[in-house]
């Protein structure tokens, strides 16, 4: 809608999360910012990145983006240098708090020690079969977890220790961040069966954008102090400094 209004004389675009996923994700913003100089993305990708050729299981070709070729990510920098200004975080928002991190390692369970030998040494666990060490590292990190997310039986140090966390400051403001959905599902799940009166929020990929919003604010006033969401839908566009 935005790449519409051709006639606007004097452009100004403001983000906390310019290229939130992957770099080649700014063309957006430079294609509307200076429409004449970056009028294709596949002239940029072609300009800064390397272009991958791929085919489908039906034998058609597909391109994908790789990675930036030789300088041309110094060279795309010293670009953005010239149309942009950007800020750090505590210059727009010096009220936050120092981050403070701790970390916190729990035992594995025996059957999870042996879940994760036997994806090491044979690539597969009761039902679960992996293909590949990026697959397998995966599988690691959701057992870690909780077994339960790939189907696997056993309890998760890590779950108790949550529920435990959150029956002991059920006063202070929390965010429980995840990569995984089914985690914070089951996570949800047990917070329901432990504490039926707990107000709590959970925003993933499928929630809502007014949801997202009504949760955001709930929580920002107080009327919940436990929210659950999911990494890749609560990196950009939620002010939440109400956490502790």
């Amino acid at each position: 809608a935005m790449n519409k209004l051709t006639k606007t004389p004097k452009r100004l675009a403001l983000s906390g999360t310019p290229a939130p996923g992957k770099p080649e994700e700014i063309f957006a913003i430079l294609h509307w910012l200076k429409p004449n100089t970056f009028p294709s993305y596949w002239k940029f990708i072609e300009e800064y990145f390397y272009k991958l050729k791929r085919l489908r299981p039906d034998g058609k070709p597909y391109f994908e983006v790789g990675s930036f070729k030789p300088g041309k990510q110094k060279e795309l920098q010293l670009v953005l240098n010239c149309i942009s200004v950007q800020r750090k975080r505590i210059d727009v928002m010096p009220w936050l708090p120092q981050k403070d991190y701790t970390d916190i390692k729990l035992p594995l369970t025996a059957s999870q020690k042996k879940q994760l030998e036997e994806l090491e040494k044979y690539f597969e666990t009761g039902d679960v079969m992996v293909q590949g060490v990026l697959d397998r590292l995966i599988r690691y990190r959701q057992i870690c977890l909780a077994p339960e997310l790939i189907g696997l039986r056993g309890s998760s140090p890590k779950l108790d220790w949550l529920l435990d966390y959150i029956e002991d400051y059920p006063e202070t403001p929390t965010i429980v961040f995840s990569k995984f959905t089914s985690f914070l599902h089951v996570l949800e799940r047990e917070i329901k069966k432990k504490y039926k009166k707990l107000p709590f929020g959970m925003i993933t990929g499928e929630t809502s954008a007014k949801e997202r919003a009504t949760w955001v604010q709930r929580f920002q006033i107080g009327a919940c102090n436990l929210l659950l969401i999911n990494l890749e839908a609560g990196k950009e566009t939620l002010t939440l400094d109400r956490g502790e």
